[in-house]
């Protein structure tokens, strides 16, 4: 029996918070984080424990954290 998902904007659309509880490489890149600013928001708060952007914070905003990796 396979397992239904959604897909990561529908994860994420207009969420407060999303939580990176990964290092998988696919959500290590910048088009992930450029989804969950575009679906969830810039003020949206995101936890990355892993430091999957190389943003060095756990705590950041998406908008914050699109800065720091474009920069």
């Amino acid at each position: 029996m396979s397992t239904p998902t959604i897909s990561l904007e529908e994860a994420v659309g207009q969420a407060a918070a999303v939580v990176v509880a990964t290092n998988h490489s696919e959500f290590r890149t910048p088009a992930t984080l450029e989804t969950i600013g575009r679906s969830a928001g810039g003020e949206c708060l995101v936890v990355d424990p892993w430091n999957c952007w190389g943003a060095g914070q756990v705590f950041a905003y998406s908008a914050e954290i699109g800065a720091l990796v474009a920069g």
